[in-house]
C-alpha cells in the first residue's frame, strides 16, 4: 500500500500483512495500525486525530519493522494503553511522538532506534518502558532522545531487560517527585547523557541481586539534575555487582540525600559494587558540598575524582588526592580542562583498546604515554604540540 490516507471505524485497529509506505492514517474511528506479521513493513507513517477514548495502541508492533513514523496527539489524553507498542523482535527506526497523553512507547523485547520524543505527559505510567519478552529477549534503545516530558507519580524510563546506548534524558519531570526518573532492572546504560531532570533521583538501580556484572553505567554523563530524598546515582541496600565506569556525576542537587552525587548502598548486604575512572564533582545535598555518601560491604573506588573532607580514602588517584582542596579540572558541561588533574589518569579497562567516549572519539590516546585514558565520560585529544622553525 503506497500513498494512501486510511480512516478507521468501529474501533477496529488496521492490520497490515506485508506492507505499507507513505500512509496517512486517520484515528478518529479510534483504531490504530498493527502489525502482526514477522515480514510486514512500515516506512512513512503519520498518526492524526486519535481520540480520548482510543485504549489501543496508536501503533502496534507484534512484529516486523517500521521506520519514519510520526505521531502527534495534539494534547488528547487517552483512555489508557501506550501510544506506540514494540513486540518482540519488532524494529522501529526515526520514530517521533510529541505532546501524547499516555505511555509513549512500550518495548517488550523490540528495538527502538533514532527517536524523539518529547512535551508527553504520561500521568501514573512511564512515559517509556522497556522489558523481555516472554522468550526472555531483552529490549534496546539505541539514540534515543527524549525531552520535557512529566509523568505525576510514576517512574519517568522505566527500563528493564534493556540495552540503551548513546540515548539522552533531559528536562524531564516527575511532578510529584516521588519516583524515579531513570530506573535500571537488569539494565545498561552506555554513551547517555541523564540532565537537568526532576525527579525522586536521576538514576536508580533497582535490580538487587545479580551474580554477575550484567548491570552498569558507562561513558554517562549525569549532571544539573534536582532530586530530594536520594542521590542522582542511586543503589539499593542489597544491590550486587552493579558497575560504574568512566562517569561524569556533576552538579546534582538533593534537598535531603546524604550526597547529592552518588549513594551507595551503605549496608552489609551490598557488595561487588564498583566505582572506575569516574568524576563527582560539585554536587550539593541541601546546598552544602556532597558528593558521594559512603559505600557498602566490598565497594571498590578505583582512579576516581570526588571530594569528601573527612573521607579522602576513597579518591584512589594520587593525582587527584593531590588536588582535593583545588579543583578536578571539570567544566559544566562534563569536559575536562587541559590542566585538569583527571586528564591521563584513569585506569585501561578491557573494553577501552576498542571503545570510545560518550562523544566517539577513542578511549586509548597518547600512546607514547603507555596508552592512558581520561578520568570521566569525555577524552580529550592531546593539545598540540609545540612547533619551533629556525630559519
Amino acid at each position: 500500500v503506497r500513498n494512501l490516507t486510511i480512516l478507521s471505524s468501529g474501533g477496529d485497529g488496521v492490520y497490515v500483512g506485508s506492507g505499507a509506505e507513505d500512509v496517512v492514517l486517520d484515528c478518529s474511528g479510534k483504531g490504530g495500525l498493527i502489525l502482526a506479521n514477522a515480514g510486514a513493513s512500515l516506512r512513512g507513517v503519520t498518526f492524526r486525530n486519535y481520540q480520548t477514548a482510543q485504549s489501543a495502541p496508536v501503533l502496534y508492533l507484534k512484529s516486523g519493522t517500521a521506520s519514519d513514523i510520526v505521531v502527534s496527539g495534539g494534547g488528547v489524553a487517552l483512555k489508557g494503553g501506550e501510544c506506540v507498542y514494540i513486540g518482540e523482535l519488532a524494529e522501529v527506526e526515526n520514530l517521533v511522538v510529541t505532546n501524547h497523553r499516555a505511555r509513549a512507547v512500550n518495548a517488550v523485547g523490540g528495538t527502538l532506534r533514532k527517536a524523539l520524543i518529547r512535551d508527553c505527559q504520561a500521568g501514573s505510567s512511564p512515559v517509556v518502558s522497556t522489558s523481555k519478552s516472554t522468550h526472555d529477549i531483552g529490549s534496546a534503545l539505541e539514540d534515543v532522545e527524549v525531552r520535557a516530558c512529566r509523568t505525576t507519580s510514576a517512574v519517568i524510563f522505566e527500563l528493564g531487560y534493556c540495552d540503551a546506548a548513546r540515548c539522552t534524558f533531559a528536562g524531564n519531570t516527575n511532578a510529584n517527585r516521588n519516583a524515579n526518573c531513570v530506573s535500571l532492572g537488569s539494565s545498561r546504560l552506555s554513551d547517555c547523557r541523564i540532565v537537568r531532570n526532576s525527579a525522586l533521583c536521576a538514576v536508580a538501580i533497582v535490580t538487587e541481586w545479580m551474580t554477575s556484572y550484567s548491570v552498569w553505567l558507562r561513558n554517562c554523563l549525569v549532571a544539573e539534575n534536582q532530586t530530594t530524598s536520594r542521590a542522582a546515582v542511586t543503589v539499593p541496600t542489597t544491590c550486587q555487582y552493579f558497575l560504574l565506569e568512566n562517569c561524569t556525576v556533576i552538579g546534582n542537587a538533593a534537598d535531603t540525600a546524604p550526597a547529592g552525587g552518588t549513594q551507595l548502598a551503605y549496608s552489609s548486604y551490598a557488595n561487588h559494587l564498583k566505582m572506575v575512572n569516574c568524576i563527582i564533582w560539585g554536587n550539593t545535598t541541601g546546598g552544602a558540598p556532597a558528593d558521594v555518601a559512603p559505600g557498602g560491604n566490598d565497594f571498590i573506588y578505583q582512579n576516581c575524582c570526588f571530594r569528601e573532607a573527612a573521607d579522602e580514602v576513597f579518591v584512589t588517584s594520587a593525582s587527584c588526592k593531590d588536588n582535593l582542596a583545588c579543583d578536578a579540572g571539570v567544566k559544566r558541561n562534563g569536559k575536562l580542562r587541559r590542566l585538569s588533574p583527571c586528564r591521563d589518569a584513569g585506569q585501561v579497562l578491557s573494553w577501552h583498546a576498542t571503545g570510545h567516549d560518550i562523544d566517539g572519539n577513542p578511549r586509548v590516546l597518547d600512546a607514547e604515554k603507555g596508552g592512558r585514558v581520561d578520568i570521566g565520560c569525555y577524552e580529550n585529544p592531546p593539545g598540540p604540540g609545540l612547533r619551533v622553525l629556525v630559519r
